[in-house]
């Protein structure tokens, strides 16, 4: 993640990379993390069968709910991923 200060208006804005240098999400005033988005871009690039894309918030911390998105099952997670119930399916699911 890379930050710049505008110097007209003293806005802060950051940009995330991937590994190789690629700008993965552009220049916003609300991001605050970048794992998520790489996260995210690493699981596209491959895009095994099975595999879980993580959604991500525009701050680009991991979003409280995830799916699995072939099976239906969805779970918690806090800000960095990690998972915090047991998944389920077919349910409501309040991660709030």
């Amino acid at each position: 993640m890379a930050c710049y200060q505008s110097v007209q208006n003293a806005s802060r804005f950051c940009v995330c990379f991937s590994k190789s240098g690629r700008i993965l999400r552009q220049p916003t005033r609300k991001l605050v993390d970048c794992k998520c988005v790489q996260h995210q871009h690493e699981v596209n690039k491959t895009r095994l069968i099975g595999t879980v894309v993580p959604q991500c918030e525009e701050d680009g911390t991991y979003s409280r709910k995830q799916c699995h998105l072939e099976t239906g099952y969805c779970w918690c997670t806090d800000a960095q991923g990690l998972n915090r119930t047991t998944p389920v399916r077919g349910e409501e699911l309040n991660c709030a």
